[in-house]
């Protein structure tokens, strides 16, 4: 016969500790290279929608020098291709992870 314990009440560290804003509890916080590859990916999908002219992207300061200096030439290829206007800034307040899309 087994028997396993199950727990009733939360433990006590989770009301003493807080999520991690960076990693959201897992330990580890995604690669810049990846969070550039989640926005070019996010990009894609909004410009499958109708009726946009200009995107707007702003992201963490390491993720957009990624973007524009290694990922340049993907931008350029959705920019021509689907003839819209995208612009990627970077906001040194943003946490990894965080991202805006803006579409107009």
């Amino acid at each position: 016969m087994e028997m396993s314990r199950q727990r009733i009440n939360p433990s006590s560290e989770s009301g003493s500790f807080i999520k991690c804003p960076h990693c959201k509890g897992k330990g580890l916080t995604p690669s810049v290279e990846m969070l550039g590859l989640g926005v070019l990916r996010k990009l894609r999908l909004e410009t499958m929608k109708d009726k946009v002219s200009n995107i707007k992207v702003t992201v963490p300061i390491e993720v957009s020098s990624y973007l524009l200096n290694k990922k340049r030439s993907e931008i350029n290829d959705l920019e021509s291709r689907i003839h819209i206007r995208i612009t990627v800034e970077g906001d040194i307040n943003m946490m990894p992870g965080e991202s805006s899309v803006v579409c107009e």
